[in-house]
C-alpha cells in the first residue's frame, strides 16, 4: 500500500447524474486500452498478468479497478483512465486495502479530484 493509504481507485459505472454508463462491456474495453497503452509505452510490463486494471461488479454495477501502481508503472495510462472517468462524468471512490469498503474520501485522495474533476 502507498504512504497515503490508498490502494486502488474504483471507477463505478454509474453517472453523477445515477444512470448507468453505456456499453455494458465499457470496463473491459477501457481494459484493453489500458493494456495496449502500459504494453506500447513501458514495454517489459504485463498487464494481463496483473492486477493493475481489473473489471469488476459490485452492488450489481460494472466498475473497473485501476490499481494505483499503475500511476507510477505508466502514468499515460493512468492519466487517460481518469480522464476517461472524468470525461463520462463517472464516480470514481478511493480506496485501500482490497478488502477494505470503497468509498470517497477527499484527503486520502490528495489532489487526484482536483486534477482530473472528479
Amino acid at each position: 500500500m502507498s504512504s497515503d493509504g490508498i490502494e486502488h481507485y474504483l471507477i463505478r459505472g454509474v453517472t453523477s447524474q445515477h444512470t448507468l454508463f453505456r456499453p455494458g462491456d465499457w470496463a473491459e474495453r477501457l481494459r484493453g486500452v489500458i493494456t495496449l497503452f502500459v504494453g506500447e509505452r513501458c514495454p517489459g510490463n504485463h498487464i494481463a498478468s496483473t492486477p493493475l486494471a481489473m473489471p469488476v461488479v459490485e452492488q450489481d454495477v460494472k466498475c473497473l479497478r485501476v490499481a494505483r501502481e499503475l500511476g507510477r508503472i505508466c502514468p499515460d495510462a493512468f492519466d487517460f483512465v481518469m480522464r476517461f472517468a472524468s470525461d463520462n462524468d463517472l464516480t470514481v471512490d478511493v480506496c485501500g486495502l482490497l478488502d477494505e469498503e470503497p468509498g470517497r474520501d477527499p484527503e486520502r485522495a490528495g489532489d487526484i479530484s482536483k486534477e482530473y474533476q472528479l
